[in-house]
Order: C-alpha cells, then structure tokens, then sequence
C-alpha cells in the first residue's frame, strides 16, 4: 500500500495488512479455542510479541487467560458427567481440570455446584 500525503508531499510504503486480523477484536477474544502458539501465528507475530501485547493489554499472561477461561467454561457448562465437562472445554482428562478448577475456585467443581464455597478472601497480587 502507497499513501501519499498531499501537504507535505511525502510518500510511504507500508505493507498490506492481512484481511483476518481484526483490529477491534478485544484482547480475551483472540484466544477462544487456540494456543498461544496458534494465536500468534495467525497475527503473523512471534509468541513472545504476542504475550508482551497480551498482557499490556489485559494485565494477564495469554496462557492465565486461557486457564481463567477454561475455568469459566465448566461454571457455563449445564450439568453432565463431569469427564463430558471436562473434555468439552478443553481438558486432556477429568483431573487435570478439577486441579486446575481447585487451583482457581478453591474447592472441586463438585463441591462448587453443590453449593459449598471457601470463605472469601481478600485478592493478592
């Protein structure tokens, strides 16, 4: 692409930039069902560019957004076998997912949907 500047008459050559990245697409969209490694090379940058990006933008590692929303994916989820859950939203098997939602809720998701929750706490960063 050449855009040419009429009041200083300047010209500057940029490269197109491709038609599927989307400018206006919040940040925790763009890693809706891929990797991190996937993400980046559909913007065409390298894994390390996209988590300074990421986190500037969020104030969160891609891949703590991904965990975060996976966790959130099993708190949507209607009720079912918990192994159904788990590989639904991603998981390699049913206990990688209630560590990783132990990790992050505080107690099983069992515990969770039968209504038994930690105390709340104060957030630490």
């Amino acid at each position: 692409m050449i855009t040419v500047t009429a009041d200083t008459d300047c010209v500057t050559r940029s490269a197109p930039e491709p038609k599927y990245v989307t400018r206006n697409l919040p940040p925790g969209e763009l890693l809706v069902g891929a990797t991190v490694a996937t993400t980046a090379a559909r913007l065409h940058i390298s894994e390390r560019r996209l988590h300074t990006l990421f986190t500037a933008g969020t104030g969160l590692s891609p891949k703590h957004f991904a965990r975060i929303d996976r966790v959130r994916t099993v708190l949507a989820a209607d009720a079912g076998r918990w192994s159904d859950i788990a590989a639904t939203a991603g998981y390699y098997d049913q206990s990688h997912m209630t560590a990783e939602f132990r990790h992050f809720m505080g107690v099983p998701p069992a515990a969770f949907t039968a209504g038994r929750r930690p105390a709340a706490s104060p957030c630490t960063a």
